[in-house]
């Protein structure tokens, strides 16, 4: 008996980064140049804002997600996000998504869509935001490092 096969899945909002969020990730590869630093940036063609985490996930529920995104989409228009502040969490440099509306609206839907469809929802508030940065367990930066790179 063989395993069914899984992807490790989420939704997201693939974000093109201004000029400011460009210098900010070149000032964090030039501290990730000392292997030291444990520090592993963001390519920029890899940014994006989550919207929902699914975890691992039975391949066979692909098309089910799509199907709830598209639902979820229908009718909705391109709305303006605002970064609005700096900060690291467990092993993740990121820069904090202002609260909206839209955002708000579009995930509360994305996670009703997917509960109804059987993926619990982990009950835990939306934190919109952008990870710029991972840190390796042996990470050896100073915090006043990362804030002058944020600027």
């Amino acid at each position: 008996m063989t395993a069914e096969p899984r992807k490790r899945l989420f939704i997201g909002i693939h974000y093109r980064p201004v000029d400011s969020v460009l210098r900010l990730l070149d000032d964090l590869r030039e501290l990730a140049a000392d292997p030291a630093s444990g520090l592993r940036p963001v390519p920029p063609d890899n940014l994006h804002i989550t919207l929902c985490f699914l975890g691992s996930v039975p391949a066979t529920d692909v098309a089910m997600i799509g199907q709830v995104m598209d639902q979820s989409l229908a009718g909705k228009s391109g709305f303006p996000l605002r970064l609005a502040s700096f900060g690291c969490f467990r092993q993740a440099l990121w820069l904090g998504v202002e609260q909206s509306d839209p955002l708000e609206k579009l995930v509360a839907s994305l996670r009703l869509g997917l509960a109804a469809v059987g993926f619990a929802d982990d009950d835990k508030p939306y934190r919109p935001h952008l990870t710029v940065a991972r840190l390796r367990q042996a990470a050896r930066l100073k915090l006043s490092d990362l804030q002058s790179a944020a600027g």
